[in-house]
């Protein structure tokens, strides 16, 4: 049963090339593992079509406060942008971090993040080994020419 729609004017971002470029990459890893020849691997990878545009969001996770987390747009070593709403389904506000990098698996592929005790959780991979990493945030609004905490 619906009981809640949270929607949000935004404008579309176009896939680029570095955008597919990670995706052959992250799809390159999987089929390392698999007993399919390197010339087809890149064959397949030629095929592949491109959207225009990114899906509106990658990911989302709720706060403990209620909040809703979205991952708008996520680019490997370089950002990730969130958009936050309220309990209400009001959009509260934005930002974008290096600080705060997920792992991302392919270009359209989901999050798995979550928030608890005033941290941020996230499975990531490296080396083929899964393990959680813990982030420390902190939420802040702009008040009076100066970042403070929000209550």
């Amino acid at each position: 049963m619906l009981v809640r729609k949270i929607t949000r004017d935004y404008d579309p971002i176009q896939v680029r090339e570095k955008d597919k470029k990670s995706f052959g990459e992250s799809v390159g890893e999987s089929f390392s593992s698999s007993i399919l020849p390197e010339d087809l691997k890149e064959k397949a990878l030629a095929k592949v079509e491109y959207p225009k545009y990114k899906p509106a969001y990658k990911g989302f996770a709720m706060m403990e406060n209620g909040w809703l987390a979205v991952i708008v747009e996520s680019v490997a070593d370089e950002y990730t942008l969130f958009d936050i709403f309220d309990q209400d389904g009001r959009y509260i506000a934005n930002f974008k971090t290096s600080a705060f990098k997920f792992p991302i698996g392919g270009l359209f592929s989901e999050f798995l993040f979550f928030f608890k005790n005033g941290k941020a959780y996230s499975v990531v991979t490296e080396d083929d080994y899964k393990f959680v990493k813990r982030y420390s945030f902190e939420i802040q609004e702009y008040k009076d020419n100066k970042w403070v905490k929000k209550k």
